[in-house]
């Protein structure tokens, strides 16, 4: 099994759901990603691109 390296983007993305009270299913959804995808994302798997980006920061911003 890989070993699981987090990063600051990952952290980030973990304590923002965990404060707007969010399952990683329905963070991925708001984004528009798979469930798969937002996993990634919080353990350091898989970068996110420009775009997802945008959208993290809506998330955060509470518009989304």
């Amino acid at each position: 099994m890989a070993k699981k390296r987090k990063t600051a983007l990952g952290e980030r993305l973990r304590r923002l759901r965990a404060q707007r009270g969010l399952t990683q299913t329905e963070a991925a959804e708001k984004v528009g990603v798979t469930l798969r995808a937002w996993q990634s994302w919080e353990h350091g798997h898989r970068r996110t691109n420009k775009g997802h980006l945008k959208l993290i920061q809506l998330l955060d911003d509470g518009t989304i």
